[in-house]
């Protein structure tokens, strides 16, 4: 399956947004990197 930029732009500003609101929580923005790119595996993010 193959993923449109636009979609990628998304997750990228999600996992941005996220790392934003909580800095210092480097967990957070694993899992939240990793459910991600699970549920778009195709989608080329940070």
């Amino acid at each position: 399956m193959v993923h449109s930029k636009n979609e990628a732009d998304r997750i990228k500003l999600l996992n941005l947004g996220i790392i934003e609101r909580n800095p210092a929580e480097h967990e957070i923005h694993q899992a939240v990197q990793e459910f991600t790119g699970s549920v778009m595996p195709n989608a080329k993010v940070i």
